[in-house]
């Protein structure tokens, strides 16, 4: 799992439950960070159990999901899900998306992902909001045709749990020689 799951995960642990009702749909099931979405307690976890590239099954389930919420807010988090996620909001009339960007360059080259990449900065630029972890990311933003006027940038944060050594010092040392 990447960056763009951990930090997910970190805002799903900070949502305040009181504020938001909150929920994740979840492309794939199996990755390493499963139990941990899956021990949040402020937030409702949904896997979409997709199955791959060109499986489009869980759209159905995302449909059901959205139009029984009726949620306020569609946050797709990562570069597979934005255009899909900013489809379904349109389609069943969510008033505001907001659309993330980690990332200061285009990520594929093939022609499909350009194909892609043509959708997606669509959506990009219809969305509420897009948020940047970085002013590369803003800019870059900009550059696919958002608006500066809305964009921010949120930095990354540290999360001191992850830092904490668990191990002792001898296991480590002997298992990197």
């Amino acid at each position: 799992m990447g960056g763009a799951e951990i930090q997910l995960l970190s805002l799903l642990k900070g949502i305040d439950s009181k504020k938001f009702d909150a929920v994740a749909a979840v492309f794939y099931r199996g990755h390493d960070l499963d139990d941990q979405f899956e021990k949040l307690t402020n937030v409702r976890i949904i896997f979409l159990d997709k199955r791959g590239g060109f499986d489009f099954r869980y759209l159905q389930k995302l449909r059901t999901l959205i139009q029984k919420e009726k949620f306020d807010i569609i946050q797709p988090y990562n570069v597979s899900a934005r255009f899909i996620g900013w489809i379904m909001a349109s389609r069943f009339h969510v008033p505001f998306t907001i659309q993330t960007e980690r990332s200061a360059r285009l990520l594929f080259t093939s022609l499909g992902s350009r194909i892609y990449q043509l959708l997606e900065n669509h959506a990009l630029r219809k969305a509420s909001l897009l948020v940047a972890n970085s002013e590369a990311g803003r800019n870059f933003a900009i550059s696919r045709g958002v608006k500066r006027n809305k964009t921010r940038v949120i930095y990354n944060g540290i999360d001191p749990e992850r830092l904490v050594v668990r191990r002792n010092r001898e296991d480590i040392c002997r298992e990197f020689g």
